[in-house]
């Protein structure tokens, strides 16, 4: 809620644009997508962002068990690495002490979350 308030406030779209599109490419953006100058694809994006591809989805629907555990911890350690990524761009480039604290606690969240889900990894003896 908190972000989709500072998007209405900065006159920014809740959704539209392409993703990540407000990240310079020197700070790990994609404005050249390997200094082609095209943009990525949404799928491209949300690759780099950590987001499960539909086969993945897919693939973790049709598992069970051990396998299907040990999978979405997969794509979840995956998925709060890229919302990592995310945040630490607006520690970065951030220059409001409200957004950089709320980006800071993010951070701290997510990376405790990779932790905890790392130890339940090796608890399943996940390869």
């Amino acid at each position: 809620g908190q972000i989709y308030e500072w998007l209405a406030m900065w006159g920014l779209p809740q959704a539209g644009e392409p993703l990540m599109s407000w990240i310079p490419e020197e700070n790990g953006g994609h404005a050249g997508h390997g200094g082609t100058g095209e943009q990525p694809t949404d799928a491209e994006m949300r690759e780099s962002m950590g987001m499960a591809s539909e086969a993945e989805l897919e693939e973790l629907r049709a598992a069970t068990g051990q396998a299907a555990d040990c999978l979405f911890l997969e794509l979840m350690i995956r998925h709060h690495e890229g919302a990592v990524h995310m945040v630490d761009a607006i520690l970065e480039l951030g220059q409001e002490a409200r957004v950089k604290q709320v980006a800071s606690g993010m951070k701290a969240t997510q990376s405790a979350e990779i932790d905890a889900m790392t130890s339940l990894q090796a608890s399943l003896g996940c390869n």
